[in-house]
């Protein structure tokens, strides 16, 4: 019975762990993350260098270089003119 009641109470816990992104972390690792998370918008592709691409959700803005996330930023992404 104490099994079962430890068991229950650390699978609470670990559901209300929140989720929260690293740096370095593969974008197939952040896409993973993200799809077991029911709270968060699907983050989108506002921009792709061919070296730097940046996915945008609920305002805050994920950097991958070469496919690891290396910066995250809250806010606006400006406009650039070519």
């Amino acid at each position: 019975m104490k099994v079962n009641i430890a068991l229950l109470l650390l699978v609470f816990i670990a559901s209300c762990v929140t989720w929260n992104p690293t740096i370095g972390m593969t974008y197939d690792e952040f896409r993973n993350h993200w799809s077991y998370s029911d709270n968060l918008d699907s983050p989108k592709l506002v921009s792709d260098d061919g070296i730097t691409r940046v996915y945008e959700s609920d305002d805050v803005f994920y950097y991958f270089v070469d496919g690891k996330l290396n910066k995250i930023d809250q806010g606006q992404l400006f406009e650039q003119k070519v």
